[in-house]
């Protein structure tokens, strides 16, 4: 093995470590990471980063690397900084991160590289996930159908049809009681800093001249150390909560689901993924759903105020809503075994024949640990 594919086998090495997707040994994990970064870039990471969230110096990794010129080695780190290849700690210090999440985001947010090597390494990503990251390259692969409810990922439902569960079930005893985690705007308003970046899973797919098949709506919302971070950056433009709100709830009416992480903490992002390019909802979609859990609500239609529009059926990520015509007329039908309890059927319904309801009590973890810092 070359230095070279030895630099780049160690990056896919530390892009797999931690709260991380695996990136297998395979000619798009090549060409991703050699898109991201040049031979010089690449042989740095290898000779002084041997695991992730390592923060060192300048000073450090030139000692390390044996790069003497200070100052063309802080221009080189700086600018895999910017185009985000590469993070940046407190004190001066420098880490590498995992891929996913992680670098992905950072690098695809940014979008700072050249035209030609973003456009390669978006291509790359989206050939990654269309073999579901598996070395051997076949699609589909076997998959588990279960919603795992102590997942680290969690889908959040829309926010005006749980804020008019509340309103209607305000006796609920305490075993069904709406929490605070459970409401967005409630759990969002701990913090007083957002703000919004583009959506790295929808750049990938522009980058790779497969756009968004739902919407031209391109962004995730940040809150606290994340959106500070993020308008420090520059990736990042900064938002009141109440604008902050307003984007989420404009995420819904363009058919984009809420998603994070699945502790009670309050995290500092809100992803708003679609069903044809997010790294989230798309495995879902395809039947992987051991990753994720679904929240804990589910819709509930009132045929009284019905009127057959479709909406709903148009607006279900995952296609579990049907209108059909039998012995007993038409009708609209839910297969809640695979409903992600989203809401989006209910926040566009025009006529608000959809509600929500709690169905269940499945209280994740109070925190899981730094793994973002």
């Amino acid at each position: 093995m070359t230095q070279v594919e030895e630099s780049y086998e160690h990056i896919r090495k530390l892009f797999s470590s931690g709260f991380s997707t695996p990136l297998p040994k395979h000619e798009l994990t090549y060409k991703l990471i050699q898109n991201m970064y040049h031979e010089e870039e690449a042989s740095v990471i290898l000779s002084s980063f041997k695991e992730i969230r390592e923060y060192l110096t300048v000073d450090q990794i030139s000692e390390k690397s044996g790069v003497k010129n200070k100052e063309e080695l802080k221009k080189m780190l700086d600018h895999m900084v910017f185009k985000g290849s590469l993070m940046r700690g407190r004190d001066s210090t420098y880490y590498m991160f995992s891929y996913l999440p992680g670098i992905f985001e950072a690098y695809f947010t940014a979008v700072r590289d050249t035209p030609e090597r973003l456009k390669e390494a978006g291509k790359a990503h989206r050939g990654l996930r269309k073999i579901s990251f598996g070395a051997d390259g076949n699609w589909p692969v076997p998959l588990p159908t279960k919603f795992n409810k102590e997942s680290g990922w969690r889908f959040v439902p829309a926010m005006e049809p749980v804020s008019r569960s509340i309103e209607i079930n305000e006796t609920l005893d305490v075993k069904n009681e709406i929490l605070p985690y459970e409401v967005l705007e409630k759990y969002l308003s701990v913090y007083e800093v957002f703000s919004e970046t583009p959506c790295s899973c929808r750049e990938t797919a522009k980058l790779a001249d497969e756009p968004c098949e739902r919407t031209s709506e391109n962004f995730c919302i940040q809150a606290g150390d994340f959106a500070e971070g993020a308008i420090r950056s520059g990736t990042g433009k900064k938002l009141s909560y109440d604008e902050a709100m307003k984007r989420l709830k404009e995420a819904e009416k363009n058919g984009l689901v809420h998603s994070t992480m699945n502790k009670l903490d309050p995290s500092m992002f809100i992803c708003n993924c679609c069903p044809c390019c997010c790294m989230a909802l798309a495995p879902v979609v395809k039947g992987f759903k051991l990753g994720v859990a679904k929240s804990n609500f589910d819709p509930i239609i009132d045929p009284d105020l019905c009127v057959l529009c479709d909406t709903c059926v148009d607006i279900c990520p995952v296609g579990i809503i049907e209108h059909i015509d039998d012995s007993d007329g038409e009708k609209i039908i839910f297969s809640l075994d695979g409903c992600l309890g989203c809401g989006l059927c209910a926040s566009n319904c025009p006529e608000e024949a959809i509600s929500l309801e709690k169905v269940r009590n499945h209280i994740p973890p109070q925190s899981m640990g730094n793994i973002f810092s």
